[in-house]
């Protein structure tokens, strides 16, 4: 679900952050709870919304598609990969586990 406001007291610390410049004005910034949507215009800065998912370490833009990687909090050894369409509904998503051989 996305939501359209911050909530209140949430806003920890910054995991990770990027700037979708080419079709988009956008600042894309990741908690420990959210990834946040701010619309960054050149006299003003608006938020555009919330994206409920945790502990995002890499943020990246693909047309009008946001990709992100996620850690674990339960296993170390794992990640998770999320596509969402901008403005839209998570398209997918994918586990994946280090190899932890020799």
């Amino acid at each position: 679900m996305l939501a359209t406001e911050m909530e209140k007291g949430e806003i920890g610390q910054a995991l990770a952050f990027a700037i979708f410049k080419d079709e988009f004005e956008l600042l894309a910034v990741s908690t420990a709870e959210a990834v946040y949507l701010i619309d960054v215009q050149p006299d003003e800065m608006k938020f555009c919304m919330r994206i409920p998912t945790p502990n995002v370490v890499f943020l990246a833009q693909s047309d009008q598609y946001m990709i992100m990687m996620a850690s674990s909090d339960q296993d170390e050894s794992e990640a998770f990969l999320y596509c969402h369409i901008l403005f839209g509904p998570e398209q997918g998503s994918l586990s994946i586990k280090r190899f932890m051989g020799q």
